[in-house]
């Protein structure tokens, strides 16, 4: 009788695996965009210092201490092989035959030169998703630098247009992560489309400020590609992203290994098991060691329980992310909220607060809406001399419809509220306008503003429109902001740096 039930149990365990990766069975061999990418970062020069993190490479200007090593490497043949990876899986427009990230979690259908150069998604022995390590998500990051690196590098070979569609390119892969089934993948993919989109916007103004080579043909082919509207070829359609659930399976899997047939917690492997989340891409902070474990079992809920509170907990993140952002229910406390805690250590050890990704899907949709729309002003200018003078103003060459404001809640009626608008010294605003920047990180620091530009910004976080004269990039109630995409804050964060520094 134990032989079967032992047997039973490795059956569950094995289907929750099964059903983290039923998602990416179907993609074809050709058109997986790992299969492609991985073998090629893994063969990637290291990364220069003068650009260790994505943050810095899209900061690092041409001409800056380090910059003449970071270009050498980025022009380098391995580097070079990447991106030329990098834009043939992101090549297709129509998502139903565009590439796809299907690696697999566990060694299973994993080619050992890929295990060997650690770019697969490790599951340990016995194989578990709740202490999977994501080898190869490092390799992504080193992508992103490259990117970034290789854009300035374009920009200062007066090659605005290959860069910023090398960016696009770029956007495309980032979103493609937005597809996956872990959480953690699922966040990398959200960040990084919309630092992607910023950048994007970064080069445009850097083109712009020279010799544009961006024409207006180049703009409308580029809103185009960023087209979220069409059901059947939008790529970048947010609203197509399920909420992932591979979290979900890693709990339930735990669950399934920790608790025996009665369900009742099995000792035997319960400090073990539990212990070894804390090596995994999820380290534990409730309890240190097996030991320490093992001393709470007694005081776990029953399994019943706990299967039940995922499926809850699942259920209520599931069909909140099909609401609207402005409804009402989303108000009402979450059932990860409502966690009995202590007592709930499968959940506690595998489900993290994902409430984060409901404000990053937001922040994506008003980047992409911003980047769109900022293009289509662009457009404007470059095609008559003069900024359009406002953004009805871009239809119908440009965009039948500028984008709406994804963080305007004036919606009643189907009013579809536009981003907020204007050129300094023009229609009432003073010549110089000026604003302060808040930024995710260091000082804060202020620009002055005049009519060679535009400011093209959304209410933000809190909902209101605040004027344009603070500007902090978030998702949170931050009081008398709103949320700039044009001039491109990174831009201007760059200007400033090093009086930021100096200060």
């Amino acid at each position: 009788m134990a032989i079967v039930l032992s047997l039973g149990v490795t059956s569950a365990r094995a289907d929750e695996i099964a059903d983290a990766n039923k998602k990416y069975a179907g993609i074809r061999p050709a058109l997986r965009s790992d299969v492609a990418l991985l073998p090629l970062l893994a063969k990637m020069d290291p990364v220069p210092k003068a650009a260790a993190s994505t943050q810095a490479a899209m900061l690092l200007p041409a001409g800056a201490p380090g910059w003449d090593d970071a270009a050498k490497w980025a022009s380098a043949a391995p580097q070079q092989a990447v991106l030329a990876a990098l834009r043939t899986v992101t090549s297709v427009q129509d998502w139903r035959e565009s590439y796809a990230f299907g690696l697999p979690y566990g060694i299973n259908d994993v080619e050992p030169a890929m295990i060997k150069a650690k770019m697969y998604a490790e599951l340990g022995d016995p194989p578990l998703l709740a202490s999977a390590k994501l080898m190869y998500m490092p390799a992504l990051d080193n992508l992103a630098i490259l990117v970034n690196v290789e854009a300035t590098r374009l920009v200062a070979d007066k090659k605005g247009k290959d860069a910023a569609n090398l960016l696009m390119h770029w956007v495309y892969f980032t979103r493609s992560m937005c597809d996956r089934v872990l959480a953690k993948e699922v966040r990398w993919g959200f960040v990084n489309t919309i630092s992607a989109l910023e950048r994007v916007r970064d080069v445009l103004f850097q083109d712009f400020k020279g010799k544009p080579t961006v024409t207006p043909d180049d703009l409308i082919a580029m809103i185009k590609r960023l087209d979220d509207t069409d059901a059947q070829k939008g790529y970048m359609d947010f609203d197509r992203i399920e909420f992932p659930q591979g979290d979900k399976f890693a709990a339930r899997q735990l669950a399934a290994t920790v608790y025996d047939e009665t369900g009742a917690i099995n000792e035997r492997v319960y400090g073990s098991t539990m212990s070894r989340m804390s090596a995994s891409d999820r380290p534990l902070r409730l309890f240190g060691d097996a030991g320490r474990w093992s001393g709470g079992a007694s005081g776990q809920a029953r399994k019943a329980s706990v299967v039940g509170a995922i499926d809850s907990i699942y259920g209520d993140w599931t069909q909140r992310w099909k609401l609207s952002p402005f409804d009402r229910l989303l108000g009402i406390p979450s059932e990860y909220s409502k966690l009995e805690r202590g007592r709930l250590a499968v959940i506690e050890a595998t489900i993290p607060d994902l409430s984060d990704l409901f404000d990053l899907r937001q922040v994506a949709k008003t980047e992409l809406a911003g980047t769109r729309n900022s293009m289509a002003v662009l457009g404007v200018f470059l095609e008559r001399g003069s900024w359009p003078a406002g953004l009805s103003g871009v239809a119908p060459r440009f965009m039948s419809l500028a984008d709406p404001d994804p963080f305007n809640p004036d919606r009643a009626n189907n009013k579809k509220p536009p981003m907020e608008y204007f050129v300094p010294g023009e229609r009432g605003m003073p010549a110089i306008f000026e604003m302060k920047i808040v930024p995710a990180l260091g000082a804060n620091f202020d620009v002055k503003l005049q009519n060679d530009t535009f400011v093209l910004y959304s209410v933000g976080g809190n909902l209101k429109k605040d004027g344009g004269k603070q500007m902090q990039n978030t998702s949170a109630k931050a009081d008398l902001a709103d949320y700039l995409i044009w001039p491109p804050r990174l831009t201007l964060t760059r200007q400033s740096l090093p009086d930021v520094l100096g200060k």
